[in-house]
């Protein structure tokens, strides 16, 4: 089990250019590494927030909060709620499992 504390943030589609440039301007962003592009598929279930399970890549992604932290503040800009989660992956060499249908 991997566990991770996580400060995110979501946005549908592209990023919009002024909070693209907001994170290059205050260094959120790695310039040497472009960003990462990839299609999460998400088991929808309403009025769980400490749970998610997820198909990436032909893997299955289990995720459950186990603390939150509060709202921390990383610097003069940066400031955000922080979440602890414990994380669970399994892997299907064949390819056959875990496909979006």
């Amino acid at each position: 089990m991997l566990t991770t504390y996580e400060l995110r943030w979501f946005h549908p589609g592209r990023i919009p250019f002024d909070i693209q440039h907001w994170f290059r301007q205050h260094c959120l962003i790695n310039r040497e590494q472009p960003p990462q592009e990839r299609s999460d598929f998400y088991l929808y279930s309403p009025e769980c927030e400490f749970l998610g399970i997820k198909l990436r890549s032909g893997r299955l992604f289990v995720k459950w909060r186990t603390a939150e932290l509060g709202v921390v503040r990383f610097g003069e800009f940066v400031e955000g709620k922080v979440e602890k989660w414990g994380k669970w992956l399994c892997c299907d060499p064949t390819g056959d499992s875990f496909q979006p249908i």
